[in-house]
């Protein structure tokens, strides 16, 4: 937790007055409805079933008193979820319930001292128009136990504690939600999806949260041993039209698999924009990346097998291939991902402010050359790739240069790093070390011992042997 804080780049607990300005002026299209019909709270003129405090001083009071497909009005104000000084969570559980601030802005839900602060039990349940503020740590603003709710213009404020995790919303085995039009900011994880399917995720605002949206998954362990493992994550969710920004990650998806991501805005997230941890068939279509960029891992190449497609980093194309042989890749790349391919080239690129430039996995025989790599999270990463060769590139201001990870001992060595040019390299400032060898570290995997099925291998290095002392002219 402390470390990934190291990396954020604005400040939790303030909000400063740019941030103040997108919230109020930030106009958002409309949501995809699951049954193509309007939610019935837009239809203003239509009389409320109770109004709060003029027929009920509390939130709770008005959910007590109502029935089913009740419509609730909540006049601006501060609310409590309830009028004694031990406050308990607002439980929703009749169907149908339309719950409506009068204001966004100023109808505001306080979750003080109370760790769970909504609850949602009940199928098709309607909440939209209030600022909710969560305080507590290991707390979530909004629990959605059911199907076919609507969380619609909403303002999410959280308190970002070091010894905890805290959501505004989560989705636990939820199916046909819609979140939507909602702004989040200042937590640990702004939307937590747990064993959820079929819902979606559109139109909302993430700023400043160290996840801004999470997919989770389950292991479950069999006969008391590590040696069959059974994965359930989020599957065939939606992910569309949302804007990130200033959050450690945009979204991150662990075993998740046939999930759309579509459309989005990844902008100067700390970590990066969209990361995918052991999950399969995503589809990853006509996002955009701005001093950001796509993440991918896993130790089986159908990790890395998706549908990506149409995808701009800086304003260049995300090029991504599976499955190709002499592939020349062009040029004006703005992101690399090469998955399973042999004799590919990367030549005259320059790549820059974006998580991993080039990322190889499972591939051999590929060749990286008059290339520069700068100002990037991560400039080359090889995964579980053979006989590459690494040759007259720049590499420069990375937070780390290069990495790479084999299976097998005999492995480790097998690609090659020749005369690239690296500004970290200690022989560039102290001319006493300038015969050295550049140092690369990555690890390898036995697939033997309880430690590789968990994911750790042992470091090794590969070396430079002739790193250059001035960077090369790349003709972009």
């Amino acid at each position: 937790m402390e470390e990934k804080r190291k990396n954020r780049r604005v400040l939790i607990g303030s909000v400063s007055i740019a941030t103040t300005l997108v919230l109020i002026t930030l106009s958002i299209g409309p949501s995809l409805l699951l049954d193509g019909e309007e939610p019935s709270f837009r239809n203003i003129s239509r009389e409320w079933d109770i109004i709060v405090p003029d027929n009920y001083s509390t939130i709770p009071e008005a959910i007590e008193n109502a029935q089913p497909g009740y419509r609730i009005f909540v006049r601006n104000g501060s609310y409590r979820t309830s009028d004694t000084f031990f406050n308990r969570p607002i439980i929703i559980n009749k169907q149908g319930l339309t719950i409506r601030g009068e204001n966004k802005y100023t109808t505001i839900i306080n979750g003080r001292y109370i760790k769970n602060i909504i609850l949602i039990n009940a199928n098709n349940v309607n909440l939209s128009g209030f600022t909710i503020k969560e305080y507590d740590v290991n707390g979530s603003s909004i629990i959605i136990n059911s199907n076919r709710c609507i969380i619609n213009d909403n303002i999410f404020i959280g308190e970002d504690y070091y010894n905890g995790i805290e959501y505004c919303i989560r989705v636990v085995s939820g199916e046909k939600n819609i979140i939507s039009n909602n702004t989040i900011f200042g937590t640990d994880n702004g939307i937590e999806l747990s064993l959820c399917r079929e819902n979606i995720i559109e139109n909302n605002m993430f700023s400043d949260n160290d996840n801004a949206i999470e997919l989770e998954n389950f292991i479950f362990l069999y006969r008391y041993t590590f040696s069959k493992l059974s994965w359930r994550g989020c599957t065939r969710n939606i992910f569309k039209n949302n804007f990130f920004t200033h959050n450690y990650r945009g979204i991150t998806s662990y075993g998740s698999s046939e999930n759309l991501f579509f459309n989005n805005t990844f902008k100067s997230n700390g970590g990066c924009g969209l990361y995918l941890a052991a999950c399969y068939r995503e589809n990853i279509i006509n996002n955009k990346f701005i001093r950001d960029g796509l993440d991918i891992s896993g130790n089986n190449i159908n990790n890395y097998i998706h549908k990506i497609t149409g995808n701009v980093v800086n304003g260049k194309p995300l090029y991504y291939f599976s499955n190709e042989n002499n592939k020349n890749v062009p040029k004006n790349a703005g992101q690399i991902i090469l998955v399973n391919c042999d004799f590919a080239t990367i030549e005259n690129a320059k790549i820059s402010k974006t998580s991993t430039a080039v990322l190889v996995v499972f591939s051999s025989n590929v060749r990286i050359i008059n290339s520069e790599f700068s100002s990037n999270t991560m400039g080359v990463f090889l995964s579980y790739s053979t006989s590459c060769v690494i040759q007259s590139n720049n590499f420069i201001n990375n937070s780390n240069d290069a990495s790479f990870e084999v299976q097998g001992f005999l492995n480790r060595k097998s690609n090659k790093w020749y005369y690239n040019y690296w500004d970290s390299w200690i022989g560039i400032k102290r001319p006493f070390f300038r015969f050295f060898n550049k140092r690369i570290y990555g690890r390898y995997h036995t697939n033997f011992g309880l430690f590789d099925r968990f994911g750790f291998g042992r470091r090794v290095k590969n070396v430079d042997r002739f790193p250059q002392k001035t960077p090369y002219v790349i003709n972009n």
